[in-house]
């Protein structure tokens, strides 16, 4: 199989419900020193794609050149602040699924929320070797599958489309439809279609700042990550 990875951005958020990282500054360079990493420590193509009309892509022209990167950039901030910043993730992926020609090649995505770091994604990454269906997600669910985190998802490239899209038309943080909850609800859906679901085998290892409280985001420990995934193989974690 054949992998992209996506990166989501938001540099101006403009005083997003939820969203203490406001410093446009920090935001971009953040944005800026992601972008760089998976270009040099990964061999993936990449889609970048920004919704606030912040374009750099000139910093990054010889990867763009090469066909390396496809930088995607438009006007997709205009929502009303109180459906949040899922909704306007959900909205930079709908802008990929429209206009990217880089995701014509691929059979999965690897999104990744922009501004964060995924240290271990190669070791992660492993766990596709042993995906046996063409319908499938990777990520970090809860475990009634209530609420799946969205810093990193791995999935075929088709499950945005075939279940989240219709999902995510009632992201609303203010009213507590979140991304991750819409994400879940389109993995039970998938689920009903024969799809395939599971945890990280070997979970993600962040560096990088939440835009929703402004801190260092936290990775658990390693027998947490060991516990949860047992209790995903034997059925009673994200059981439905």
């Amino acid at each position: 199989m054949k992998g992209i990875i996506i990166l989501t951005a938001c540099v101006k958020p403009g005083q997003m419900v939820y969203t203490e990282l406001q410093d446009t500054a920090e935001r971009l360079k953040q944005y800026k020193a992601a972008l760089k990493y998976y270009l040099t420590h990964t061999r993936f193509k990449i889609i970048f794609c920004e919704n606030s009309n912040t374009d750099f892509s000139n910093e990054f022209s010889g990867y763009i050149r090469e066909g390396r990167l496809e930088y995607l950039v438009f006007n997709g901030n205009c929502f009303d602040r109180n459906l949040g910043k899922g909704y306007g993730e959900a909205i930079i992926l709908k802008h990929i699924y429209t206009h990217s020609l880089l995701l014509k090649e691929c059979d999965y995505t690897i999104k990744i929320t922009g501004r964060i770091i995924v240290d271990n994604l190669g070791d992660v990454l492993k766990q596709l070797g042993y995906i046996k269906r063409t319908r499938f997600i990777i990520c970090d669910a809860n475990c009634k599958l209530t609420a799946a985190p969205s810093k990193l998802i791995i999935a075929y490239k088709d499950f945005y489309p075939d279940f989240f899209f219709a999902k995510a038309e009632r992201i609303n943080d203010s009213a507590h439809f979140t991304f991750e909850k819409a994400l879940a609800a389109a993995i039970k859906e998938m689920k009903k279609h024969r799809g395939s679901y599971t945890l990280f085998a070997t979970y993600p290892i962040y560096t990088g700042i939440s835009g929703t409280n402004n801190l260092p985001i936290r990775n658990h420990s390693r027998i947490e990550r060991k516990l949860k995934y047992i209790l995903h193989k034997i059925g009673i974690w994200g059981r439905t």
